[in-house]
């Protein structure tokens, strides 16, 4: 097992001041790196600190959940009011803030507009944009709100709803068409995120406007999640086919990065 060394113990078993938080991550930490329960000889050992005082510690971490003791074997294991801090913490990460480097890279590395997007009532919103450095940008803004069904962002956030959330979102969905590359029937959008999801990423092949192709990607939080998108948009003399699939790569490799900054799912 792995031992986690808290700070020495100097003669009198004091529990005070910073010694105390030392401590407390020690045990934190030994409890975190085995799944299985542990008692006290044991993590006085793996972290150096007297039974009495391990004990102490132990009785008031049980006090307020941080730690839990089974009532047959007396060993203690990790409690829930852990998971309900760690949660709060991750719901107050800025999406925004993990994205906006990766979506500067994109700019950057393409010289396209890039845009992260959610979905509120019932379309994509914009709440983010990183220009890129071609003269010929995109002019829309951060707040601004797109269909759901002609945008790669959209289709992005469709792809990975629940079953029964997705098929409620369609049905209530306006799919008007703005150009003749729209798809206007729910058959045909289904078929189209059923392939979003095998591929990894959403193209938008002038749906949404004649002349512009925008391709997006999904970011994860740590349950894994799709709670955002990354595109990056262009015009299709410069997005072209061809350079699609170079461009989709970059945008999946972005969309990864940001989902790991989240605790959510690597490559």
């Amino acid at each position: 097992m792995t031992e986690t060394r808290a700070t020495a113990e100097p003669g009198a078993d004091s529990t005070s001041g910073v010694q105390v938080v030392d401590r407390i991550a020690a045990i934190f930490q030994c409890l975190v790196s085995t799944t299985a329960e542990v008692g006290i000889g044991d993590l006085s050992r793996r972290t150096g600190l007297s039974k009495a005082t391990v004990h102490r510690l132990l009785v008031a971490l049980e006090q307020n959940r941080f730690v839990e003791q089974n009532p047959e074997t007396r060993q203690y294991r990790l409690g829930l009011r852990l998971f309900e801090l760690g949660s709060h913490a991750v719901s107050q990460v800025d999406l925004v803030a993990i994205a906006e480097p990766f979506m500067e890279e994109l700019a950057e590395a393409t010289g396209e507009t890039t845009h992260l997007g959610v979905i509120r009532d019932g379309m994509v919103l914009y709440i983010a944009k990183v220009e890129g450095w071609h003269a010929l940008r995109m002019p829309t803004q951060v707040g601004t709100r797109m269909p759901l069904h002609s945008t790669a962002l959209g289709k992005v956030l469709l792809a990975h709803l629940g079953d029964a959330e997705r098929e409620a979102f369609i049905q209530d969905l306006n799919m008007t068409s703005t150009t003749t590359h729209t798809v206007t029937k729910p058959e045909l959008l289904e078929a189209a995120l059923t392939s979003v999801r095998s591929n990894g990423f959403a193209v938008d092949n002038e749906e949404l406007e004649v002349g512009l192709r925008c391709i997006a990607a999904p970011i994860r939080n740590y349950t894994g999640q799709v709670i955002g998108a990354i595109s990056v948009s262009g015009p299709t003399t410069r997005m072209t086919v061809t350079k699609t699939s170079e461009i989709a790569v970059q945008i999946v490799k972005a969309a990864t990065s940001a989902s790991e900054r989240l605790g959510g799912p690597g490559d």
